[in-house]
């Protein structure tokens, strides 16, 4: 544990790029502090290292964004600020994206998760402790310096669900499932017990559901010593041992049991059927709108329950059906394409991404900042891999 707050195995760019993955809840107008680090961050690769990463599927899929939103611009009545300035951060984005990733050392972006995670269960178990010891309800704890959040902002809202630094306890588990994987993949199961069990006190359905995968796919996993096999199954039975027999996690363990597949999951049931209800022309090519709640709000879909999947002008959809209504089935296809072409090329990053596979159904994460994160994070490792054995892009 102590080398990770060594100064010399950690580096101020990966800091700074594991920090945005917090910052990015924090807003200027239409950008988030997040994004003004990484285009600053982005620009100080450009003149310093003077490099970068070409990833071709995530090129293809930026220049079909260019393509469509251009070509739809000219089919929208009026084109509203937000439709501008909702492009304009995500081409940035992508195209940071490669930025970032080539400048990254990835033992050092490793460290700066687990100093970064280590704050993060810190501050969730101070949420733990006000909620399960003193009765209190708890709200993010917020950086200082930083802009006011308004009173619409979910930083604001008042919960009894440890969150620490996050909106929500699923954006909680998004970001540990990164050191968690990174510890799974390095054997340090320690850590990975550590990890898991901030992600069980958090009390996200999700994080239960994803913990469990991982854990299974490297226990499951070919050339994964038999010795490390045992104590991923030791591990495994400590944790559920302690999860059904300590009071604390009764929370989540009934939160699990009473959820209601309907209500409780409108990101994961919202896609198909708003997707069922589409248009043939827009199944195909994505609808016609600046984003779904315009679309929804035209009446096109007169047929479904508005109030049930839109809440303050916010359309709860699941990443996979997101882009598919959004950009239509070539933009779909060019979307996973990015993850498959990683799939076959790099065996151990295997296991992260069949968990992102799995949160496209259930969580919506897409072209923001934690996917940005999720990008840079993949094409860290596999440039680190791909040094290391040899293998080819």
């Amino acid at each position: 544990m102590i080398t990770i707050f060594k100064k010399k195995n950690n580096g101020i760019l990966e800091i700074l790029f594991v920090l945005y993955s917090i910052l990015i809840y924090y807003t200027y107008g239409f950008a988030s502090v997040g994004d003004f680090l990484l285009l600053a961050m982005g620009l100080y690769v450009i003149f310093v290292y003077k490099t970068y990463l070409l990833y071709k599927p995530l090129f293809y899929f930026l220049i079909f964004i260019l393509f469509h939103e251009i070509v739809l611009s000219f089919f929208l009545i009026s084109i509203p600020n937000y439709f501008i300035n909702k492009n304009i951060v995500t081409i940035l984005n992508i195209l940071l994206i490669g930025c970032i990733a080539i400048a990254l050392n990835a033992e050092k972006l490793y460290n700066a998760f687990m100093l970064i995670g280590v704050v993060c269960m810190i501050g969730l178990l101070y949420h733990f402790v006000q909620i399960y010891f003193f009765r209190q309800n708890v709200h993010p704890i917020q950086f200082p310096f930083l802009p006011d959040l308004g009173s619409n902002s979910r930083y604001q809202e008042i919960g009894n669900r440890p969150v620490s630094f996050f909106p929500e306890p699923a954006s909680y588990v998004t970001f540990m499932m990164i050191p968690l994987f990174w510890n799974l993949y390095k054997k340090k199961i320690l850590w990975a017990v550590i990890i898991t069990f901030s992600i069980l006190l958090s009390t996200s359905t999700t994080g239960f559901f994803l913990s469990a995968v991982l854990w299974s796919l490297f226990i499951l996993k070919k050339g994964f010593g038999k010795k490390y096999k045992i104590i991923l199954i030791l591990g495994v039975t400590i944790i559920i041992y302690v999860v059904f027999k300590i009071s604390f996690f009764d929370a989540g363990i009934n939160k699990i049991q009473n959820t209601n597949f309907i209500e409780d999951n409108i990101r994961i049931t919202s896609g198909p059927y708003m997707y069922l209800k589409l248009p043939i022309k827009h199944k195909i090519l994505g609808v016609n709108a600046a984003n779904l709640s315009d679309y929804v709000q035209t009446g096109i879909l007169s047929n479904i329950n508005f109030r049930l999947f839109v809440s303050s002008r916010r359309v709860y959809v699941a990443t996979f059906w997101l882009c598919l209504m959004k950009y239509g089935i070539i933009g779909i296809i060019l979307y996973l394409s990015m993850y498959i072409k990683l799939f076959k090329k790099l065996k151990p990053l295997r296991p992260y991404i069949i968990i992102i596979i799995i949160t496209m159904f259930s969580q919506s994460i897409f072209i923001g900042g934690p996917w940005v994160m999720q990008m840079v994070f993949m094409l860290v490792f596999y440039k680190h891999y791909k040094y290391n054995s040899k293998i080819g892009f």
